[in-house]
């Protein structure tokens, strides 16, 4: 069966150093880090993650698809992460709000965006790359996890609290679901 082989993962150096140097700025932690892992030859996973929140891509997600496609050919497992939830909610930041979009609509740029995204990575069998979507069911269970546990505020929810000072004192609209992501 396909999914009982092995993954051919490249270990070469000059195919490595190219990935860590050809359109590279920073790598964090650091490029030794990452090379030591590239050159186990275990099969690593990278993703990317991007909020459907438009018919299409910006131009900022090029170079990471780029670097995706080449950690692929290397023999290494890609995940596109699409915030389909997010999408739906409007996630706000300090000062504006995202235009909320119905289900149909997110779920009509997530497939505009795996048209976009399949030049760059491929989404064969073979290689095992995922589209995978923070759905509404995850984040139900999620908010009722957190719901749960009560008492604990974390350092997200301060922010989020200084987000909701600054938007009011703005005059910008202020969901309050923005109390519930923390």
């Amino acid at each position: 069966m396909f999914w009982s082989k092995k993954p051919n993962v490249i270990t070469d150096d000059a195919k490595i150093d190219e990935f860590l140097t050809r359109g590279v700025e920073n790598i964090f932690p650091n490029r030794d880090f990452l090379k030591s892992k590239l050159k186990k030859g275990e099969r690593l996973t990278f993703y990317l993650g991007a909020d459907p929140t438009s018919p299409s891509l910006h131009l900022g997600h090029a170079i990471p698809l780029k670097k995706l496609g080449e950690l692929q050919k290397l023999g290494h497992r890609i995940i596109f992460l699409i915030g389909d939830f997010t999408a739906t909610i409007g996630d706000p930041d300090k000062t504006t709000t995202r235009k909320q979009l119905t289900r149909a609509q997110v779920l009509d740029n997530c497939k505009k965006y795996k048209e976009q995204v399949s030049p760059f990575i491929s989404f064969s069998v073979s290689n095992r790359t995922s589209i995978l979507k923070v759905s509404l069911e995850t984040r139900v269970i999620y908010l009722k996890q957190r719901l749960s546990v009560g008492g604990s505020t974390r350092l997200a929810c301060i922010k989020r609290f200084i987000i909701f000072i600054t938007r009011n004192k703005l005059g910008i609209k202020i969901f309050t679901f923005i109390f519930f992501l923390c």
